[in-house]
């Protein structure tokens, strides 16, 4: 019976005590609440001062390529803006040699050399030895390879892979399904080549066809033309390629349906094709726009075919310096034997390069130069260059 009035006693004591130590807390909690009201107008008074001294006495603006990725300028202009000097600086890269197993290639003077840039709504600025015509070579891979898709749809897969060869460009070797690793090497080329022929409007003719394709993606920027010396040189000196094609057609039974001599005739003359770097740049421009002309806005190819020609170009456009370019650079691109190289900068713009020393991977090497040095200036064009997804993280979870 006595426990519960001494429990009472107890309890009305700790009730005492603990409504003493809420009023204690809420007087503070008052008093710190004042404090930062008046913090916070301090602050106020600060800012206001701070913001009309810099009205009075702005700071200076600065901003550099190789650390401003958010600057206000477009990513084209300021690339537009530094390639003079890159330019300059790569003149000094003086390694190489000029492709001579082709003969017609010796005779280009190895100190040529231009770079041209074309944003995807036809803008375009150049430098150098730009409106130079030379052979457009392995560059042609990708359009002959959008022109077999054009005409043959889903059926050019049944004859070419999308593998990474790890080869050089004219090496003697198939997939285990006997097919050519890729469309960016000599067997996948001449693969395209005959799918074209085979495809096509029998009353058309393959090759018109084809300058017909460059033509319209490089309209209002440039034009192609055809050099008879470099043909006549790529047939005297066509064992290695006929070979090839031989090797292929014990595999492929669309060659065996096909003059081989007629496949070979359309794949030289398309090597033949001569273009400068401007419309190289207009290439380039084309497919970062998802297969839209970039002056006229002509639908050249759906996006799905431009990804799968970007995605190529990223893996195998280089040959066996493919790998490196895309860790170092990562950028889809093109290279020729001639010295020619563009690029692609999706939603961005194209570049286009020529200087005819090439590295023993048959790659021009100034061309090579000044990527990586605008990769270094602006790390954004890099394909997982990420520095705009990584700011709005870091905005995202400071806020």
């Amino acid at each position: 019976m006595s426990f519960f009035p001494v429990c009472g006693r107890r309890l009305v004591v700790g009730y005492d005590s603990m409504v003493s130590k809420t009023f204690t807390i809420h007087s503070r909690m008052t008093k710190l609440h004042s404090q930062v009201r008046s913090l916070s107008s301090q602050t106020t008074t600060i800012l206001s001062s701070a913001i009309s001294e810099s009205q009075v006495n702005p700071s200076p603006s600065i901003s550099t390529p190789n650390n401003n990725p958010s600057s206000s300028k477009r990513l084209y202009d300021r690339v537009v803006e530094v390639l003079p000097e890159i330019y300059e600086e790569a003149l000094k890269e003086t390694g190489g040699n000029v492709a001579h197993y082709i003969p017609e290639l010796k005779r280009v003077n190895p100190n040529k050399f231009g770079i041209s840039v074309c944003s995807t709504s036809g803008e375009n600025f150049s430098i150098g030895d730009s409106n130079d015509h030379f052979t457009i070579q392995s560059c042609v891979k990708p359009m002959l390879y959008n022109l077999a898709l054009n005409i043959a749809g889903d059926i050019v897969h049944e004859h070419i892979d999308h593998e990474p060869s790890g080869a050089a460009f004219n090496a003697f070797i198939l997939t285990d399904s006997g097919k050519p690793h890729n469309p960016m090497i000599n067997a996948g080329a001449i693969m395209s080549s005959a799918l074209i022929i085979k495809y096509l409007n029998s009353t058309n003719d393959p090759f018109k066809e084809l300058r017909d394709f460059l033509e319209m993606a490089m309209e209002g920027i440039s034009s192609t033309s055809f050099d008879p010396s470099i043909y006549n040189s790529e047939q005297k000196t066509a064992s290695r390629n006929r070979s090839l094609t031989y090797f292929m057609q014990e595999r492929d039974s669309l060659l065996q349906e096909l003059q081989i001599a007629d496949v070979l005739r359309l794949y030289f003359q398309a090597c033949s094709i001569t273009v400068d770097t401007k419309g190289l740049a207009a290439l380039g421009a084309m497919y970062a726009s998802g297969g839209i002309a970039p002056v006229t806005g002509n639908e050249l190819f759906s996006a799905a075919d431009a990804r799968k020609t970007l995605s190529l170009m990223f893996m195998c456009g280089l040959y066996d310096y493919s790998g490196r370019f895309g860790y170092e650079i990562g950028i889809p691109a093109k290279s020729g034997i001639s010295g020619a190289v563009y690029m692609s900068i999706p939603g961005e713009f194209g570049i286009g390069i020529w200087s005819p020393p090439v590295c023993k991977h048959g790659n021009s090497l100034r061309a090579i130069h000044v990527m990586k040095t605008l990769v270094a200036a602006f790390p954004e064009i890099h394909t997982f260059g990420m520095y705009r997804t990584r700011d709005r993280c870091k905005r995202f979870h400071n806020n």
